[in-house]
């Protein structure tokens, strides 16, 4: 093998280490986090919500509301009556990707646990105080609740 390969092959050898190790460096110095990595969320209930979302502002919550899922109208209120009144005082509105209201529109209409970080800063203010954004949980909330 001649001596101008062999130096190119040893370049590319340590180019592609060199590479390795700038991933790797990168990974540990930098690293995503995972859904484990996750703050618990912080139990609100919806009462405690609506009087002062600032409280949670950047932060992750679960809570239970009343979902309603539709074109420019995504919210939780606070009970089922509330949405069929329009009493829009009692509802969060809810951030939600094209995806996500497809994936949630099964659920609309229905009780649900839902957890998410809370954003008072959003384009929802000032007719509301905040929103619910980055939804990473949403599930029916069971109707009959036994007695333990």
């Amino acid at each position: 093998m001649s001596r101008s390969l062999r130096l190119r092959i040893s370049i590319s050898i340590l180019v592609v280490v060199e590479f390795i190790f700038v991933c790797l460096n990168g990974m540990a110095t930098n690293p995503q986090k995972t859904i484990s990595q996750r703050p618990d969320p912080i139990n609100v209930g919806m009462v405690t919500l609506l009087a002062g979302p600032q409280r949670y502002e950047g932060k992750v919550i679960r809570t239970i509301g009343f979902l309603d899922v539709e074109f420019e109208g995504n919210a939780l209120y606070l009970h089922e009556e509330d949405y069929h009144h329009g009493i829009l005082n009692n509802s969060v509105p809810l951030r939600l990707t094209e995806s996500q209201e497809k994936q949630f529109k099964e659920f609309s209409l229905k009780y649900v646990l839902l957890e998410g970080r809370i954003d008072t800063k959003g384009p929802e203010v000032p007719q509301w105080n905040g929103a619910i954004v980055d939804i990473t949980r949403l599930e029916v909330w069971p109707i009959n609740r036994s007695a333990h």
